[in-house]
């Protein structure tokens, strides 16, 4: 996954939370709006860095960056060792 992928997800992601608040503002208590709107809040602040760095990385000519999505073993090892520094 590029920059520029993961900048649409996020943005298709942020869209959707904006549409349930949205689309029936009195079905959610406040505390859960207060929530999304955060949600919301950081899910810009994540795409304009991640926009930002892709500026970056264009302008300088360089080698695009690729994020490599972690194999379901991998991050269950990540999450059983989390846990484990957690609980001491």
């Amino acid at each position: 996954m590029t920059l520029h992928e993961l900048s649409q997800v996020l943005e298709k992601r942020r869209s959707d939370l904006y549409h349930l608040l949205t689309i029936c503002p009195g079905a959610l208590e406040p505390e859960k709006q207060h929530q999304l709107f955060g949600a919301i809040n950081e899910l810009d602040l994540i795409r304009k860095t991640i926009d930002y760095l892709r500026l970056r990385e264009l302008e300088s000519g360089s080698v695009p960056v690729t994020l490599v999505p972690v194999s379901e073993e991998e991050e269950s090892g990540m999450v059983t060792w989390l846990l484990a520094k957690i609980k001491k």
